[in-house]
């Protein structure tokens, strides 16, 4: 049987800010339309660790990743035979003859249209439906509506970032857990801090992980139910409207693949610079060479099996419709907002636009709560497993992230179209000195 069909539709990063301190954020502005359109990113790292696009050298760790750093790690994690980060830099690779091949340095201006060329998200879940009502959920793997595995990866939103302690010597016996952040802080970095008759206060307030958006009305072509909040039973007729929030159906996971080698950044006063270009780049910004270029992906990951299972983090505001569709009918008031299909907004709407069985299977709910109960899923940052765990050295652990728009929830279905702005707010933090 047919997994049950996705009432997705693409969606757009507008602008993107990442901050690092002991607490770390990424911001994520995504529009209606299916393209990337512009990338900004601000990167402040603090006390404990530090992050790059480019894991090769401890050189490239910084408390800053500029908006074109970032997209040359969207860029090249969508092709990255093509597009290649070398030296902290983003070249275009092409093929000359059998042994030499060509690398074109792209600008930060090209990164943003190729981007916005290249992307094109679509539908996606990561719920695959058995026969038997088992769930395959890798927490990675994506499927479309007919639960064939997706293959395009313009599907999705992803990227690598590569975690690192401050410290390059192992003898300084440095050992942290990343964890995604619940907190509200405040950045005691760069401007936001101002020291006036001994009392320091801080001016930017840090956010915890969060993703929002602007709702907006959607005139309803047939009915639809759902509950509100406060239990209140909502039934709707063709021609109302019904207020949709879509960050409220993005999902995202991680996956920390291993720990690679760093090069050690030179001395101070060596006059050796790693990120100096040891190529001259012709007139059209490009070099040509047989030599194999000492990149990211040419490192293997020590170690395997860091995460097998991805997880999946589900962070949805006050006013969201609901979550899965599902088999769930009993008398918890809440569980039956959340995963009763009958009071499911996007279930309900799409069985009233005529839906046929053979093409529609619900999810088991207590099939989708073991993968709540096993950590595959969480609703909630508290308590959650840590996203990367981090020893001091010259070495480093690569996390990848995907972001995508979940078919099964509840607040997202045909007819929703003209959004705007959503912003996601991915915060990390140092939450534990392991031993």
């Amino acid at each position: 049987m047919k997994a049950r069909k996705l009432f997705l539709g693409a969606f757009a990063v507008g602008a993107v800010a990442l901050t690092l301190t002991t607490t770390t954020y990424a911001w994520f502005r995504i529009g209606s339309n299916a393209y990337i359109n512009n990338l900004e990113f601000k990167v402040i790292s603090g006390l404990g660790f530090k992050v790059a696009v480019d894991g090769t050298n401890s050189a490239f760790f910084t408390d800053t990743l500029t908006s074109g750093q970032m997209a040359s790690a969207i860029l090249h994690k969508h092709d990255p035979q093509k597009y290649i980060i070398y030296k902290d830099q983003l070249f275009e690779k092409t093929k000359i003859n059998d042994t030499q091949y060509k690398y074109k340095l792209i600008e930060d201006a090209e990164k943003n249209q190729l981007i916005k060329d290249l992307i094109k998200l679509d539908l996606a879940t990561t719920m695959k439906v058995n026969e038997d009502d088992t769930i395959t959920c890798d927490g990675f793997s994506l499927y479309n509506e007919y639960g064939d595995p997706i293959t395009d990866n313009s599907k999705y939103l992803e990227f690598d970032l590569y975690f690192k302690t401050d410290s390059d010597e192992s003898t300084d016996n440095q050992h942290f857990g990343i964890y995604l952040s619940d907190d509200t802080t405040y950045n005691p970095y760069g401007d936001s801090k101002k020291e006036e008759d001994g009392v320091t206060s801080y001016s930017e307030e840090m956010n915890p992980t969060k993703i929002i958006s602007n709702s907006q009305k959607v005139k309803l072509y047939n009915t639809l139910s759902y509950l509100t909040p406060d239990y209140e039973e909502v039934n709707l007729k063709a021609k109302d409207k019904v207020d949709v929030n879509i960050s409220n159906a993005i999902r995202f996971s991680k996956k920390d693949n291993g720990e690679i080698t760093v090069t050690r950044k030179p001395e101070s006063g060596s006059g050796k610079d790693p990120k100096k270009m040891d190529y001259t780049l012709d007139g059209d910004n490009s070099f040509t060479t047989s030599d194999m270029l000492d990149i990211a992906d040419n490192r293997p990951v020590m170690y395997e099996g860091v995460d097998t299972q991805a997880r999946i983090y589900e962070i949805a505001n006050e006013d969201n419709l609901g979550s899965y569709a599902t088999t769930y009918n009993g008398d918890d008031q809440e569980l039956n907002r959340l995963y009763n299909s009958n009071y499911n907004a996007m279930w309900t709407y799409y069985q009233s636009l005529g839906a046929g069985s053979d093409d529609v299977k619900l999810l088991n709910y207590v099939k989708l709560k073991e993968l709540y109960d096993d950590g595959i899923i969480y609703n909630t940052l508290a308590d959650t497993q840590k996203v990367t765990k981090l020893d001091s050295g010259l070495k480093a652990h690569k996390v990848t992230f995907r972001f995508w728009l979940e078919g099964y929830d509840a607040d997202y279905f045909a007819g929703v179209s003209g959004l705007e702005t959503m912003k996601c707010n991915l915060s990390f933090k140092v939450n534990s000195r392991l031993t």
